[in-house]
C-alpha cells in the first residue's frame, strides 16, 4: 500500500514542472529576450580578466647554467635517474626537448630537469635535437628558466 501523504508533494512538483515546460513553447522570442535581459541585469557575472592566448604568452626567464644544449631523446619517456647509476631511483622521464649539460660520467650525461634539479640519463639515449613535426623550426636552444622553474626553450629556423 502506498502512503498518499508521501506521494502528494511529488505529484505537485511534477505538475508544476510539466506546466512550466508546457508554457515555454508559447513564449514569443521577444518575451524570451526580455526575460534573458532581466536575468542578466539581476545577476551580473564577472569572468575575470581576459585570457592571453597561449602563443602570445611571454615568460620572464631567469638565466640557467652555461653550456646547456637542446637534445632529443632516442624515444620519449625514457627514464631519468637521480645518480649516474641504473640502480639509483628513477626521478622522471625524458620528453623532447631535453636541456643537456656538458657533464658526463662514463656512459651517463647530466640533464637539467626543473629549477636547479638535475638528473642523469644514458648518453646513448640522446641525439641532436629533432623537431616534433617537419614544419616546426629545426633549431632549438635553452632560453632560460620560467618563474615556476620549468626550462624554457626557444626555436628558430
Amino acid at each position: 500500500m502506498i502512503r498518499t501523504t508521501n506521494v502528494l508533494p511529488l505529484v505537485a512538483a511534477l505538475c508544476g514542472f510539466v506546466g512550466m515546460a508546457h508554457a515555454a513553447p508559447h513564449a514569443s522570442p521577444q518575451d524570451l529576450e526580455r526575460l534573458s535581459q532581466q536575468n542578466q541585469a539581476d545577476a551580473p557575472v564577472s569572468l575575470g580578466a581576459p585570457v592571453t592566448p597561449v602563443g602570445a604568452q611571454t615568460h620572464a626567464t631567469r638565466p640557467v647554467p652555461d653550456g646547456l644544449v637542446c637534445k632529443s631523446p632516442r624515444q620519449d619517456f625514457l627514464p631519468v635517474y637521480a645518480q649516474p647509476d641504473a640502480y639509483s631511483p628513477k626521478i622522471g622521464a625524458m620528453v623532447s626537448p631535453v636541456a643537456v649539460t656538458t657533464e658526463t660520467n662514463g656512459r651517463w650525461t647530466k640533464i637539467l630537469r626543473v629549477g636547479q634539479n638535475f638528473g642523469w640519463v644514458h648518453t646513448r639515449d640522446l641525439h641532436d635535437f629533432m623537431p616534433a613535426t617537419p614544419t616546426a623550426p629545426p633549431h632549438c636552444h635553452v632560453a632560460g628558466e620560467a618563474p615556476n622553474g620549468k626550462v624554457v626553450f626557444a626555436y628558430s629556423r
